[in-house]
């Protein structure tokens, strides 16, 4: 069962980065003047959502 659990959270965190890359390019192309800030945006949301997936991952 750990072996199934630690699959899933480098999974999750793989689909992190890749949600996280998705969201600072969709940001960057809508406001390209303030870069830095829609790329913090975009960094927070991906560690949001990487405690939401690890904490729905460890709870099962």
């Amino acid at each position: 069962m750990i072996p199934i659990y630690f699959t899933v959270n480098s999974i999750g965190v793989l689909a992190n980065l890749v949600m996280a890359a998705v969201i600072n390019v969709y940001l960057w192309r809508i406001q390209r003047k303030s870069r830095p800030t829609w790329l913090l945006l975009g960094a927070t949301m991906g560690i949001f959502f990487f405690l939401v997936f690890w904490f729905l991952t460890s709870s099962l």
